[in-house]
């Protein structure tokens, strides 16, 4: 794959500990598994990723990376994602500076809590204010950090390798992982909705939270939203917001359609969409579930124009799903299977 064209104005240099050519294997392998642009170099290879690049070279016996981002905070994710997947095959990524030693990451930004509605019967919209600006862009997924009650909160640092260390114990933070319902950032705010279960802590908390509150948000990430010229999205509860963001974002010749099932027919929502695309809503009392409605698609063939199948739901749903768009040769730019929650 190519490598676009970027201007960066952010750079950070080091180096790998450990087996210099296995953990640069390793590396690569991740980057080609999840389609980065790739270019290979005489004496190694450089990656991109959400604009970003990581260029990894053999220098004598020893791995060099260079990053780039536009901006610390990416730089500061592609650094987390580079020592995340050393760390994983026991290597270890050293920096030749670290320059947020002590302070939050620069991709963490703590919020207030304005409001919470109750807009169905499962579902409530949290808005919160602050600086939002990083959230307004195609991957629309964050996590929410919330500290302990009763507690003063404690936010992640980073620590003089360039990682980010996390609260523990009493402190330790629960961080699930939200979409961005909709966001103003002329107005300085983000909302998302959180579904409602018994024994939820997101959901205890949106009951008890008080306008005011500090929370931290982290991100964005994730994928971008699904683009083609015909499109087939499927999603449970848990992925009605993100399937709400997918509809809204697709250019209004797109064809195709919308599955949603629901544990509740009144937590339907009025959801911008194409006119080409058809919406249809189903319940756990019907007889068809998602993978039944998978089942039925009729999906063009790859010469009639682009297409992307997307499928959210309970892990063995997604995990069922994923093998079922292999077996119709789908690949990775045409297909995406997420689990949102495990059984």
């Amino acid at each position: 794959m190519n490598i676009r064209t970027t201007t960066p104005q952010e750079t950070v240099t080091g180096h790998i500990v450990g087996p210099a050519e296995a953990l640069m294997a390793h590396l690569l392998d991740h980057a080609l598994e999840h389609e980065m642009g790739y270019r290979a170099l005489g004496n190694g290879f450089e990656v991109e990723y959400d604009g970003s690049t990581a260029r990894i070279a053999l220098e004598g016996d020893r791995a060099v990376l260079r990053l780039a981002a536009g901006d610390a905070a990416t730089l500061y994710v592609m650094q987390e994602m580079v020592a995340h997947l050393l760390e994983g095959s026991e290597g270890l990524a050293v920096w030749d500076e670290v320059r947020q030693e002590g302070a939050m990451p620069p991709n963490l930004r703590l919020v207030q809590v304005v409001s919470v509605r109750q807009i169905s019967p499962g579902f409530r919209r949290v808005r919160v204010a602050g600086d939002i600006g990083r959230f307004d862009g195609t991957r629309i997924h964050f996590r929410l950090l919330l500290p302990p009650k009763g507690l003063e909160p404690q936010w992640p640092r980073v620590d003089a390798t360039g990682r980010a260390r996390w609260p523990e114990g009493a402190h330790k933070l629960h961080n699930p992982v939200y979409t961005v319902r909709d966001i103003d950032i002329a107005a300085g705010w983000v909302e998302f909705d959180v579904f409602l279960h018994d024994g939820g802590r997101t959901t205890d908390w949106t009951g008890t939270v008080q306008p005011g509150d500090t929370v931290g948000i982290i991100g964005p990430g994730g994928s971008h939203m699904p683009l083609a010229d015909w499109v087939a999205l499927f999603a449970d509860e848990t992925g009605l917001p993100a399937m709400a963001r997918a509809l809204a974002a697709l250019p209004a010749g797109t064809t195709g359609t919308a599955t949603i099932r629901l544990a509740n027919a009144a937590d339907r929502q009025e959801l911008a969409h194409p006119p080409g695309v058809t919406l249809t809503w189903l319940t756990r009392d019907d007889r068809t579930g998602l993978l039944e409605a998978l089942d039925r698609m009729v999906l063009p063939a790859a010469a009639a124009g682009s297409r992307y199948v997307w499928f959210v739901a309970e892990e063995a749903e997604a995990d069922a799903a994923r093998a079922r768009l292999r077996a119709l040769g789908l690949d990775r730019t045409e297909m995406q299977a997420a689990a949102y929650w495990t059984a």
